[in-house]
């Protein structure tokens, strides 16, 4: 994999998605998973908003926290670049030659049916 800034933001893009929508997945809300892999729920908040990218220490956590191997989580974020890089190329660079936008992706395929009731 390219050491490509840009890649780079994918990488952590995708991380993000896939550690958020697995944690949600398993019932765990944020202060409770954080303290149960030993990181602060501060560190967490910006690993799933991609702000910061995970160390090799932090892969293993929450993929013991996920109850689930490192290589597959690390497999689940491959399958994430991939589908962020094809969005990104999808999206047409802008008329006055600047660089493309971001596109507005998201890789849940939850749908909330419009008849359900609000939760609050």
């Amino acid at each position: 994999m390219s050491t490509d800034p840009r890649t780079r933001g994918v990488v952590k893009q995708a991380f993000a998605h896939v550690l958020k929508d697995a944690r949600e997945a398993q019932g765990w809300v944020q202060i409770a998973f954080s303290e149960a892999i030993g990181i602060s729920a501060t560190h967490l908040s910006l690993l799933e908003r991609a702000r910061r990218g995970p160390s090799l220490a932090v892969v293993f956590a929450v993929a013991k926290g996920l109850r689930m191997k490192p290589e597959e989580l690390v497999m689940q974020t491959r399958v994430a670049v991939s589908r962020l890089q094809t969005a990104v190329k999808a999206v047409p660079d802008n008329a006055a030659g600047r660089a493309p936008r971001k596109p507005i992706l998201s890789l849940r395929v939850h749908a909330r049916r419009p008849d359900a009731a609000d939760p609050d």
